[in-house]
């Protein structure tokens, strides 16, 4: 895991750095200067190195849960137990074809402190102890062409308030109202379509889905390639914040007409890399603040914006670490703590390590 993952597989980010923040309509247009950046206090951060050996290699850091004290990551097809100091534990669940054992790591999370594994493939979801012991399979309702709702089968499946999980169902070929999201009962049963946006003109990856105080029916996403984050309101999602790039912006003309496909061809160009600025990356949304991370000419950021007096702070990594470390866009936000990721940039083979920020430190 030497390398900023470019969703999908490269692609630049933004950055806004203590602006105010100017009000268009209903959209909340954010300022925005590449060029500055508040430095990240390290020293006020609490440095997890994770254990490296041959049982505990992570190629990237897709998910973090804290449970009983331990560091439960998903890394693209495997989840792995490190402890508080980052000493490797074990790892939960196997890929084959067995009863016990899941082809595909579609979605991961935790629920009344067990361990989830969706596996779209075969439609079935594995349950796990927090001690890595198979406990049941989950079928999900078939699928059902006719019915309006049971016609798609779930993609990512995340906790959505109380009962709930909001779920990206995969795309229905040649489709034309595929949504983003749907919202699904406590027995996997899908309840309605979030309307909004539709996966024939979009692209949305787990990732760019925050979702905000837990218990709550709250959720943001953003577009690949797309400079505008969405609410959901009302069953809708909404265009609520649009950040301005000033001249990082991708123009109209770079745009117009062009695939999100095409676009993620044209931002491997490493001109258009050093050039160009777009939202992607992780992120949260609570009470009164929105949080994600983005990717500048191969620089990952941390942004935090107040939503009550409009103020936007964006954290990079200190000059002096930046010829060794490498800050991951991996965002994961608690009610106390941030937690963001160091990769080495030695060339090793080494897993990160985890960078612990208490809240207050970082939020205003």
């Amino acid at each position: 895991m030497k390398y900023i993952i470019f969703c999908v597989i490269s692609i630049t980010l933004f950055i806004s750095c203590n602006k105010s923040i100017q009000t268009t309509g209903t959209l909340e247009v954010i300022p925005v200067q590449v060029e500055n950046a508040t430095e990240l206090d390290i020293s006020q951060a609490r440095l997890i190195p994770l254990e490296t050996n041959e049982s505990s290699l992570l190629y990237d850091i897709n998910s973090l849960d804290i449970l009983n004290g331990n560091y439960i990551i998903q890394s693209r097809k495997k989840v792995l137990v490190f402890d508080s100091i980052g000493n490797f534990l074990y790892k939960v669940g196997s890929i084959g074809q067995g009863p016990k054992e899941y082809t595909s790591l579609s979605s991961f999370f935790i629920k009344d402190s067990e361990l989830y594994f969706h596996d779209s493939n075969i439609q079935k979801i594995r349950v796990y102890n927090p001690q890595g012991d198979y406990l049941r399979s989950i079928t999900p309702l078939p699928k059902n062409p006719e019915d309006s709702l049971k016609r798609y089968i779930p993609g990512n499946i995340i906790p959505f308030g109380k009962d709930k999980y909001l779920v990206k169902p995969m795309y229905v070929w040649q489709s034309t109202d595929t949504p983003v999201a749907m919202v699904y009962d406590a027995q996997f049963n899908p309840l309605y379509k979030i309307k909004g946006l539709y996966q024939n003109t979009t692209i949305t990856l787990k990732a760019a889905f925050a979702y905000s105080p837990e218990g709550k029916e709250e959720a943001i996403c953003w577009k690949l390639m797309n400079d505008t984050i969405y609410r959901l309101e009302h069953q809708t999602f909404v265009p609520k914040y649009v950040p301005d790039f000033g001249e990082h912006s991708i123009p109209q003309s770079i745009k117009q007409g062009k695939s999100v496909d095409e676009l993620l061809q044209k931002s491997n160009n490493p001109e258009f890399i050093a050039r160009y600025a777009a939202l992607v990356g992780y992120g949260h949304y609570d009470e009164d603040h929105l949080y994600f991370t983005f990717v500048y000419n191969r620089a990952a950021y941390l942004v935090i914006y107040n939503t009550e007096n409009k103020q936007t702070t964006c954290y990079g990594l200190p000059h002096r670490l930046q010829d060794h470390y490498r800050l991951e866009t991996f965002l994961k936000v608690t009610d106390t703590h941030i937690y963001l990721a160091l990769d080495p940039k030695d060339g090793s083979e080494d897993n990160p390590s985890l960078l612990v920020f208490n809240k207050t430190s970082l939020v205003e």
